[in-house]
């Protein structure tokens, strides 16, 4: 069995760049819906895949190092305190609906979002359960792995 220790700060961190993300895919998304009648409207997205190698990676160097590091990405910037700036980019499946039928391109967008909120809901509650933990122990989560 192999114990690896989490302080939850770290974790705290994690999830906060995860609600931001999701709050920032939140915002494009809706643009791309309301725009949905205007004249050659480019439809946007955030790079899920990217953000999610570099929360990996991240997570990879603390079980390894015990150091927190984010790496900027293309579409990804971290500035200090937990903050980020996201770069949204074409969405090439969403524009091809778009200029087919507009209930397949609002439907597309409305799965997005409907599975974007999901993901926040998670990391808010995790957030949640991460602040009563703080609140009764000395700041570290201890997560045991079957080896």
């Amino acid at each position: 069995m192999q114990v690896i220790e989490f302080n939850l700060d770290i974790i705290g961190e994690l999830l906060l760049l995860l609600t931001q993300f999701t709050q920032a895919r939140h915002r494009i998304l809706k643009q791309n819906i309301h725009c949905v009648d205007t004249q050659d409207y480019l439809p946007k997205d955030l790079r899920a895949d990217e953000f999610s190698e570099i929360l990996n990676d991240a997570i990879t160097e603390y079980i390894l190092n015990q150091r927190l590091i984010l790496r900027d990405a293309d579409t990804i910037s971290f500035g200090p305190n937990a903050t980020a700036i996201f770069t949204p980019v074409p969405d090439p499946e969403a524009k091809i609906l778009l200029h087919g039928t507009k209930a397949a391109y609002l439907q597309f967008q409305s799965k997005k979002i409907r599975e974007n909120a999901l993901n926040e809901k998670i990391a808010m509650k995790l957030l949640g359960v991460k602040r009563d933990m703080n609140a009764r122990t000395d700041g570290s989560l201890v997560s045991r792995d079957m080896v």
